[in-house]
């Protein structure tokens, strides 16, 4: 049996706000292990992460884990959200460094993700989430560098390791074997990306180091360009079949980078797991069926 958690993030409009809050109902029968919404603050300093936290946790028993950067706060911007987030009866937090640049290097803040996962370990109760690489950091000088890196954030506090999303599952198998070389006994969740639109993921992947084989492109390149339907289908057989290898290989632990997409996620997860009725804070009997309808 595989387990599965799920990742979004908080869009900006209402109505895709309301459509997020019953696409997490609709998930929580599949009774993934948590659901992670990114960080997000609007323009005039709202937290929008914490506003979909809210919301979805008072809909549904599924756990909510909202992510926290620290790059572009203050160290007192950011126990003040971590006490938001405590007040509300959060008890998980992904602890992230996130993009900073020298806009922000004038702030008292936490300088890496170790270092604010110290003061989170220090002054709450929060299980910590913590991010892992398995084609290495993009800052990162070496693998080995990487490794001790993610030691000492474990020893700082961290409790559980999310994967960077990878196509190439040797990459995530050396991973997962160096992790346990360095004597890091944190559980690791590997990330998967569905693909809905290669041309967007390959810029995603510049970004953060990732590498699209050869073999992906050529299965895309054969499908017309507006051929949504195909290629969707294409993304959700690939990344089946990703999960089914990793867990010929005894990995059993999956987190979907889900972009939001509805159907998709929800038919990878299908494949895998059949819905239960899930003990919902709200009555939401036949909302699956209906979301059938709707899709």
């Amino acid at each position: 049996m595989v387990s599965f958690s799920l990742e979004y993030f908080p869009p900006k409009v209402e109505t895709d706000k309301t459509d997020l809050i019953e696409q997490a109902e609709v998930m929580s029968f599949y009774k993934p292990l948590y659901m992670s919404i990114t960080h997000s603050f609007n323009s005039v300093g709202t937290n929008n992460t914490l506003d979909i936290a809210q919301k979805i946790s008072s809909r549904i028993n599924t756990s909510v884990i909202p992510h926290m950067t620290c790059a572009r706060y203050s160290k007192e911007a950011m126990i003040s959200m971590a006490n938001d987030y405590s007040n509300i009866g959060i008890s998980s937090v992904v602890a992230l460094r996130g993009d900073g640049n020298s806009e922000y290097s004038q702030l008292d803040r936490y300088n890496d993700a170790k270092e604010f996962t110290q003061a989170l370990s220090n002054k709450f109760s929060f299980k910590i989430l913590t991010a892992g690489y398995p084609e290495g950091h993009p800052e990162s000088i070496s693998q080995e560098a990487d490794m001790l890196y993610l030691k000492e954030k474990c020893v700082a506090g961290a409790d559980e390791i999310i994967t960077q999303w990878f196509f190439n599952n040797e990459d995530f198998l050396k991973y997962r074997d160096n992790v346990n070389a360095f004597g890091i006994d944190k559980p690791i969740a590997a990330g998967i990306l569905p693909i809905s639109d290669f041309e967007k993921v390959k810029k995603f992947a510049k970004v953060c180091g990732a590498r699209i084989p050869q073999s992906l492109e050529q299965k895309f390149s054969s499908i017309r360009e507006n051929d949504y339907q195909g290629i969707e289908e294409l993304g959700q057989s690939i990344a089946i079949d990703q999960i089914e290898n990793l867990k010929k290989e005894g990995v059993d632990n999956f987190h979907l980078y889900t972009l939001n997409r509805k159907k998709l996620t929800q038919d990878i997860i299908h494949h895998f797991k059949k819905p239960i009725n899930p003990q919902t804070k709200h009555n939401n009997e036949g909302l699956l069926k209906n979301n059938r309808k709707a899709s």
